[in-house]
C-alpha cells in the first residue's frame, strides 16, 4: 500500500538534498558563524535533514544553480570560488558565491527581507573579504515567495576576522578532544537555532 502523497513528496525532497548536498569534513567558515555546538555534532554525526531544513536547502540550491552563473557573468566575475585558509594549524574552507576584481557577492534566500543584514552573514562575508583580499562585500537577500531583493554593503573588520579565527581554534580543539564546545553565539540567535536543531537531545547547551 502506498504512503500518503505528501509523505512521498517529502521523502523525495530529502533524498534529493542528501544526494546533492556537499557534506564537508573539514572546518568551513559557515561552521564558525553559527552555533559551534551544532557544528561539532554535524562533524561528528553528519548533517541530519528535517523537513524544514531540506526545503530550505533545496530552495537555496535552486537560487545558486540558476542565478549564480548568470549573475557572475553579468558582473564579469567568477562564481563559487573556493580556497583553504590556514591559521595556527587549523584549516578553514571558504567558498564565496561571486568574486569580481574588487568585490564579493553572497546570495541568501529568506522568508522576509531583513531591515539589516544578519550578523552571521556579515561574519561570513567579512571572512571572505580578508581571505580573498577584497575591500567590499555585498550580501544579497532574495525573498523566496516573490523574488524581491535587498542588498547590503559590508566593509572589512579586522576585529571580526580575528573573532572568527578564534572560533576556528575552539571548534578544532573540541573535535580533537571529542567534547562539545559552547555555542559562542548570542542568546536570541541560539534560541532560534535550538528550536529546529536535530541534535537537541544530545546537546548539553540546549536552550529553549
Amino acid at each position: 500500500m502506498y504512503k500518503p502523497i505528501d509523505i512521498l513528496i517529502e521523502e523525495s525532497i530529502i533524498e534529493h538534498v542528501k544526494e546533492t548536498f556537499e557534506e564537508r569534513t573539514e572546518i568551513h567558515v559557515a561552521d564558525l558563524t553559527t552555533c559551534l555546538t551544532k557544528s561539532y555534532f554535524t562533524k561528528k554525526y553528519g548533517l541530519k535533514f528535517s523537513r524544514n531544513t531540506a526545503y530550505w536547502v533545496l530552495f537555496g540550491d535552486y537560487i545558486h544553480n540558476i542565478i549564480l552563473p548568470r549573475l557572475a557573468k553579468k558582473l564579469n566575475g567568477k562564481y563559487e570560488v573556493e580556497t583553504i585558509y590556514e591559521h595556527d594549524n587549523v584549516q578553514i574552507g571558504a567558498k564565496a558565491d561571486i568574486i569580481t576584481d574588487k568585490e564579493i557577492y553572497e546570495l541568501k534566500s529568506c522568508r522576509y527581507l531583513p531591515k539589516e543584514p544578519y550578523e552571521h552573514h556579515i561574519e561570513q562575508i567579512n571572512f571572505y573579504l580578508y581571505v580573498f583580499e577584497r575591500n567590499l562585500g555585498n550580501i544579497i537577500y532574495i525573498r523566496r515567495d516573490n523574488s524581491d531583493v535587498r542588498v547590503f554593503r559590508v566593509y572589512p573588520s579586522i576585529e571580526l576576522f580575528f573573532k572568527t579565527l578564534a572560533k576556528a581554534k575552539i571548534l578544532k580543539r573540541a573535535i580533537d578532544q571529542d567534547k562539545p564546545p559552547k555555542p559562542c553565539i548570542k542568546d536570541d540567535f541560539r534560541k532560534f537555532l535550538c528550536r529546529d536543531c536535530q541534535y537537541n537531545l544530545r546537546c548539553p547547551y540546549y536552550f529553549i
